[in-house]
């Protein structure tokens, strides 16, 4: 493995050295470089180039990428039209000097797999160093954390990212609550998944990371409908939503997933835009940038068809009354009602176990 530089960056007197070596054009295709020009290294820095004049050179954003792209890796993912799509918009609204991509995707889309390659593939064109997650619950960030990369038992490297070329794609994605360090200094190309609970009880955990790796990171915020916007008081918002806000002033890029435009309470996602909606004067439309919808996934294969099986809610119960007959009586009930009385026949075996026998055949079936 290559001995790494500990300067992954040039510094700003490195770059005006590199902007005056080339008379302000890039040294690629001659253009005149503008705000946000490159400074590279032509041996690149993870294979063991050195951060120093010698090595780097200036480029436009155009033949940066372009570099990025020339490099050959032997990968056996093969992404969904959604997955691709995700790539593609974040990589050109970096290009255009944006910094946020909405995704509206319904479940089961494989958008932890989308943002995970778009990760490594922002880490291969060198525009990020590390990615930085954000989940609702414990159980995704689980799924995070293990489905992309863990050690087997033989101790050997399993996990989603073996669809990648091991010489170079994001590496472990830790779960990590209130543990510092979130990543390690030595581990370019990793991350770090959390819950937005935990970003809220160590703030200020977080925000120094974010301050310390500014402009070197992908923030992702999973189910962005559970973060709100505004503060704890006003319009609904979340302490989350707030923070995550302050995270992405320092990220180099910041996508949002989220399955609906809104959240519970009609609030508007955190940094995201809406316009008027044609067919709903009185309501806004979120304005997102790549989707996958329920239609898509069931066009695709990758979703089943919802399948809803009818049956009869009436049921009826008779009651005894003495030996001789009298008293007794037949009742019937329609489990659509919403009464107290339905409590008691809902108890009952027979009118539950019914029912859950044939759910539990038809997903037998399945």
């Amino acid at each position: 493995m290559a001995v790494l530089d500990p300067r992954r960056f040039f510094s700003p007197a490195q770059r005006q050295v590199l902007f005056e070596l080339a008379q302000g054009r890039c040294q690629g295709c001659s253009a005149e470089l503008l705000e946000g020009w490159h400074a590279d290294h032509r041996i690149p820095w993870v294979d063991g180039g050195p951060t120093s004049i010698e090595n780097g050179q200036a480029l436009c954003d155009a033949c940066n990428h372009e570099k990025g792209r020339q490099m050959q890796f032997r990968d056996d993912f093969v992404p969904r039209p959604f997955q691709a799509e995700v790539a593609n918009q974040v990589l050109e609204r970096l290009r255009a000097g944006l910094d946020r991509t909405t995704v509206l995707a319904t479940p089961g889309s494989g958008k932890t797999l989308a943002y995970q390659s778009l990760a490594t593939r922002l880490y291969r064109e060198g525009l990020i160093t590390y990615v930085a997650v954000f989940v609702p619950r414990i159980a995704l960030a689980e799924q995070c954390e293990t489905g992309w990369m863990y050690t087997g038992a033989a101790g050997e490297t399993r996990g989603l990212c073996l669809l990648f070329d091991a010489a170079k794609r994001i590496g472990m994605i830790r779960h990590r609550t209130n543990e510092a360090p979130l990543t390690f200094p030595s581990q370019h190309g990793s991350g770090f998944v959390a819950t937005y609970s935990a970003l809220v009880t160590n703030e200020s955990l977080y925000l120094n990371w974010a301050k310390i790796n500014e402009g070197r990171f992908l923030l992702v915020a999973d189910e962005a409908q559970f973060c709100g916007e505004g503060n704890d008081t006003d319009n609904g918002g979340t302490r989350a939503g707030e923070l995550i806000k302050r995270m992405h002033d320092h990220a180099r890029h910041t996508l949002l997933l989220t399955g609906t435009p809104y959240r519970a309470d009609n609030a508007r996602l955190i940094l995201a835009d809406y316009e008027p909606d044609p067919a709903n004067p009185k309501r806004l439309k979120l304005v997102h940038h790549a989707e996958a919808s329920y239609a898509d996934g069931i066009a695709e294969g990758y979703l089943r068809k919802f399948e809803l099986t009818r049956t009869d809610a009436r049921i009826s119960r008779r009651t005894l009354g003495e030996d001789d007959g009298r008293g007794e009586s037949l009742l019937e009930y329609n489990l659509s009602d919403d009464g107290s009385d339905l409590v008691p026949v809902l108890r009952d075996p027979q009118t539950w176990k019914p029912l859950v026998d044939r759910v539990v055949a038809a997903v037998k079936d399945k």
